[in-house]
């Protein structure tokens, strides 16, 4: 979680392996496979409330205009959905 160069190269490379479509955003279903498959987090997996409440409160950390709108996180918020879990 934190704000240094190498945490940000490996946050990077995080996201791009929960983004499999490459698009930039991730959606609610992009981040509950990216737990299983990328994390191998099955106990988080497995809590469907903890997972929706901390992409919900991500994509609320971002207050500027999204591009991409409200239902989806982007890699600025991203640090904060990994945060909440």
């Amino acid at each position: 979680y934190k704000r240094d160069k190498e945490s940000r190269k490996l946050r990077k490379k995080m996201f791009k392996d929960f983004d499999p479509n490459g698009n930039g955003y991730l959606s609610l279903a992009e981040v509950d496979k990216g737990l299983r498959d990328v994390l191998q987090m099955d106990k988080v997996f497995n809590c469907k409330p903890a997972i929706m409440r901390a992409f919900q409160a991500s994509k609320a950390k971002g207050k500027s205009k999204s591009k991409v709108g409200d239902d989806y996180i982007e890699f600025r918020e991203f640090r904060w959905l990994l945060k909440s879990l």
